[in-house]
Order: structure tokens, then C-alpha cells, then sequence
């Protein structure tokens, strides 16, 4: 029998390969934009959604009607405002002030109470009361001291938590890019599986992890020019290299995130 993996030094593993993602210098000191900032309009939640996803039912089933609920990492609401007709209160914590000012747009067109809280977690968990369902989509990634993170999710869910990120990094799907642009060869790892042992060796009960493929609505092709825009500025390329990313999207293929993957804690 294989000896049970240690927290600690799972932790360190998954720190020191998310470091292993930082741009180099040599390249970053060519951006003309931040590398890191996303379009809004690849956030909003008409643009990402989903048609009864494993999360979505997940999520449904551990919130109590009309309870509350937590998102971290709100951006502008996709992984928690389809939840507006089963909830009371919807709170996003989010670092960036443009995704939660469409988060509360977002919400007031759809009839639900909402709160922004801007900061970053858990440092910002302090200003924030304890709700029924806490759920965190596509953040863990940038989390370095993940044990934390996981931790007060936990602690501020009355019901359980539920956590989705892509299966792989999700900058692995620009790894041919870079080699393309660049010669150069990205990491692969931390990935979900990761993500999941860590989850298990914190000792928690009722944990799930389930993996599914992403079905995003069939109007998402009209924001291709967004994700060529979004490519450019990931790779550190300038603004006149656009066309330049269309012809390698059409000779590589476009980059794919839509394997997912769903990890739940149920208290």
C-alpha cells in the first residue's frame, strides 16, 4: 500500500509548479497590455453558460431554497447568477472592480440581491458573513497558498462548498502558442487531480470530484475575435501581431478549456 500523501509537502508541489507559469523576463518586458487581464466580454454569463453541468446540479443540490450564497472569484457572476430564481443573496468577492460592477448589473436585471466585496481571499473573508453554499469557478490556479484558500472556503459554507476548474492549467491550452511565437516549452502541471488530492489529504468528508466537457452557448463563436484578442495579450505579443494570432489560431486550432472538472464538499 502506497504511504498517504502528505499535506505539506502537496502544498509545496502545487506552489512550486504554479510558479513554473510566470512568464519569462525576456518576454514579459515586451507586453504593450497587461498579460493577465481578461475581456469582460468573455466573462459574462450569457457568453459562458452552461446547460445543466455537473456543477450546476451540484450546486442546486446543496442550496437550500432561498438560502445564500458565496462566489469567490466572482468576475462578472457566470458560475452563481443562473442561481438568482433558488436564492435570497448572492456575494462576489473579486479583485478586479469592472467584473463586479457587472456582477451587480447582472444581478439586478435578474431580481436577486446581490453584495460586491472587493479583495482578494481569504484576507477579504473577515468582511464577509457565512452563507449557505460557497462556490469558487476558475480561481484555485492563481492561488498559491492553496491550503488556505480551501480551508476558509470551507469554513464560511453552512452546506458545503463546490469548487470547478479545467482539468489541465488552463494556460496549457496556449502551450502550442508559445512554442509557435516563441520556441518555447510551458509546464503542464498543477492540474486538477492535483488540486483534488490536496482536497482529500486536508481530511475532509463527502468530497466528490467528477470531470465533464464545458457546453457553452452556440452564439459563443461571435466572440472569437475576443479570445484572438485575449490570445495576443496572454502571449505578450503587440497590438499589430492580431492578425498574426488568427493565422496560427487557424493553423493550431483554438485553444480548448472545455474539459472541466467539479470537486464538491458536502457538510
Amino acid at each position: 500500500m502506497e504511504p498517504k500523501a502528505n499535506l505539506e509537502d502537496l502544498s509545496i508541489k502545487w506552489k512550486d509548479n504554479l510558479a513554473k507559469w510566470a512568464i519569462p523576463d525576456r518576454i514579459l518586458e515586451l507586453c504593450e497590455d497587461d498579460p493577465w487581464q481578461i475581456p469582460a466580454q468573455l466573462l459574462m454569463p450569457q457568453a459562458r453558460a452552461q446547460e445543466k453541468s455537473p456543477t450546476m446540479e451540484k450546486q442546486l443540490q446543496l442550496l437550500p431554497y432561498q438560502g445564500t450564497v458565496l462566489d469567490v472569484g466572482v468576475g462578472a457572476g457566470s458560475g452563481s447568477l443562473y442561481l438568482a430564481e433558488y436564492a435570497s443573496e448572492i456575494i462576489g468577492v473579486d479583485q478586479n472592480s469592472q467584473m463586479l460592477d457587472i456582477f451587480i448589473q447582472q444581478g439586478k436585471q435578474r431580481g436577486i440581491r446581490t453584495k460586491a466585496i472587493k479583495g482578494t481571499w481569504p484576507k477579504i473573508s473577515p468582511q464577509v458573513q457565512k452563507t449557505d453554499l460557497v462556490i469558487s469557478h476558475h480561481v484555485a490556479y492563481n492561488v498559491a497558498n492553496i491550503v488556505e484558500f480551501i480551508q476558509a472556503l470551507f469554513d464560511y459554507a453552512k452546506s458545503g462548498v463546490v469548487i470547478e476548474v479545467t482539468t489541465q492549467h488552463p494556460m496549457a491550452s496556449l502551450n502550442r502558442f508559445w512554442e509557435y511565437f516563441y520556441q518555447l516549452k510551458r509546464p503542464n502541471r498543477p492540474n486538477a487531480k492535483d488540486l483534488f488530492e490536496i482536497i482529500l489529504a486536508m481530511g475532509f468528508d463527502g468530497v466528490e470530484y467528477k470531470e465533464f466537457k464545458s457546453k457553452r452557448n452556440s452564439d459563443s463563436n461571435s466572440y472569437l475575435p475576443q479570445r484572438a484578442e485575449l490570445i495576443r495579450r496572454r502571449l505578450c505579443l503587440p497590438k499589430t501581431s492580431l492578425g498574426q494570432v488568427q493565422d496560427a489560431i487557424e493553423k493550431i486550432g483554438l485553444p480548448s478549456s472545455s474539459e472541466n472538472a467539479l470537486i464538491s464538499i458536502t457538510k
